[in-house]
């Protein structure tokens, strides 16, 4: 049995016997509405949250501010009031900074209530997701962070082949909704030149499409210091102004906001840095799978991708070579179909 289909076992059988007793069939007009309810403006309390960071950007010192207002239930730099809310546990877990030398000052300097914070003994290997959601069900935190989600999926899951990570974040995601639980993952950004909205998004894009919400943070290059945290994505309302803020020996505090997005900033630092160079291998790949998932059906003939390819200041040589790297990584599927001038090639996207 795979780690995945133990983890959706065990939330089965943490149910309760009343819980258990389920029609699978229903009709809606046996659904009673509810209300979808978030931890913090943008960060649903029974789902998952991206945060996609640049690096330098001080997520470390983000997160540790979000366990703190809710572990104290303060106002957080998300809030666009004075916000009270009930303290609640928080399971943070950082697999890139020390706990003991980085973590604790940082949620000290945050005034956070440490008590209601559990983290993982940095000299035991990390936990799997299942070992993550057992102290879910024992805990019952409000918000649970990963940072970053590449240390806690499998030893050599294929973080960029598509629908990989569905199956190794869906216990996961089943967990946050049985226990009211905000999960907020954090991811790193590519290192693309002028790359935005999902392709900013390392490792797997797929991560992109999971997420009920996603946060973008980065520098705005203002020679003052200020960061950023763009909300990029909300699949429950609206989305929320940027977020200013800035780092100092006080720690972290907000300065403003701003309707400017992610975009906004990567496109002025691209101007800046004197236009955009030829596109990578990597970059034409996110562009072709980009392509291929607003197309009708996933699919596209050669044609239609050479132009698109084109378009995007894609060489030949590099888009060729994004195909086959698409190809070998069964990302993506070519048919080819007759021969000498009846010859056509189709491209589509591998489940």
């Amino acid at each position: 049995m795979s780690e995945n289909n133990k983890a959706l076992d065990m939330l089965i059988d943490d149910l309760t016997p009343e819980d258990q007793e389920y029609q699978a069939w229903l009709s809606f007009s046996d659904i009673r509405p509810g209300k979808q309810n978030f931890l913090f403006p943008g960060i649903p309390d029974n789902n998952i949250t991206l945060f996609v960071s640049d690096g330098g950007i001080g997520k470390g010192f983000v997160t540790c501010h979000l366990a703190a207002a809710v572990s104290t239930g303060r106002t957080s730099i998300l809030d666009a009031q004075q916000t009270k809310r009930t303290p609640g546990a928080v399971i943070l877990l950082n697999a890139e900074d020390s706990d003991s030398c980085i973590v604790v000052q940082r949620l000290l300097q945050a005034k956070a209530n440490k008590t209601m914070i559990d983290t993982w003994n940095e000299n035991a290997p990390l936990p799997t997701i299942e070992m993550i959601i057992e102290h879910i069900s024992e805990t019952r935190p409000k918000m649970i962070i990963l940072d970053p989600l590449q240390s806690f999926v499998p030893e050599g899951a294929a973080m960029e082949r598509r629908n990989v990570m569905r199956k190794i974040i869906a216990p996961l995601q089943q967990a946050a909704s049985l226990y009211r639980c905000a999960v907020l993952i954090v991811m790193h950004t590519n290192k693309r030149f002028g790359a935005s909205g999902r392709s900013r998004v390392a490792d797997s894009a797929d991560m992109w499409d999971i997420a009920r919400s996603v946060f973008i943070m980065g520098d705005t290059h203002d020679g003052e210091g200020t960061k950023y945290i763009s909300h990029e994505k909300n699949n429950y309302g609206a989305q929320l102004p940027t977020i200013l803020y800035r780092i100092d020996d006080q720690g972290l505090s907000k300065i403003g906001e701003t309707d400017k997005k992610d975009y906004d900033y990567i496109h002025e630092q691209t101007k800046n840095s004197g236009g955009r160079p030829p596109a990578q291998r990597d970059e034409a790949a996110q562009i072709i799978l980009n392509a291929l998932e607003s197309a009708k059906d996933h699919e596209l003939t050669g044609k239609q991708l050479a132009i698109i390819a084109e378009h995007n200041g894609i060489s030949d040589r590099t888009f060729s070579r994004a195909k086959d790297h698409l190809i070998r990584s069964e990302q993506m599927d070519r048919q080819i179909i007759g021969k000498g001038k009846t010859r056509s090639v189709t491209y589509s996207l591998m489940d």
